[in-house]
């Protein structure tokens, strides 16, 4: 997925607004298309954003993390319904996991990471 690398700018981001905002931003830089939720009705929105690219359309679920673990519980129930959903309809979801220490980003497909158990993670290597 290579249209989802980025340059991270030399502060690390503190909030996950503020890194969902940069994301979005340089995505736009690239002509593609991003439409973020809105965080009105937080206890149902399904994720994040909807990327499409020149290569597919991407529903996007964007997390903030401290090191280099992400938890599966950092998903609410209702984001982890709407991702499974979502790539049951043959659809592609994403979750686009930041670290403040690393200042890095990595994307993973729903697809790969669905099957993990909400008490596990993934160690992120950056």
């Amino acid at each position: 997925m290579k249209e989802f690398e980025m340059v991270m700018p030399k502060k690390w981001f503190r909030l996950e607004k503020e890194f969902t905002t940069y994301f979005n931003r340089k995505l736009k830089d690239k002509w593609f298309f991003v439409h973020k939720l809105s965080d009105g009705w937080l206890g149902s929105k399904p994720y994040d954003c909807i990327i499409r690219t020149n290569i597919a359309t991407y529903h996007t679920e964007i997390k903030v993390i401290d090191k280099e673990n992400f938890y599966i519980k950092q998903l609410r129930s209702n984001q982890r319904k709407a991702l499974r959903l979502v790539t049951e309809l043959w659809w592609v979801g994403l979750i686009v996991i930041y670290s403040k220490h690393f200042n890095k980003h990595k994307v993973f497909t729903f697809e790969k990471i669905k099957d993990i158990w909400p008490w596990d993670y993934i160690k992120l290597l950056f």
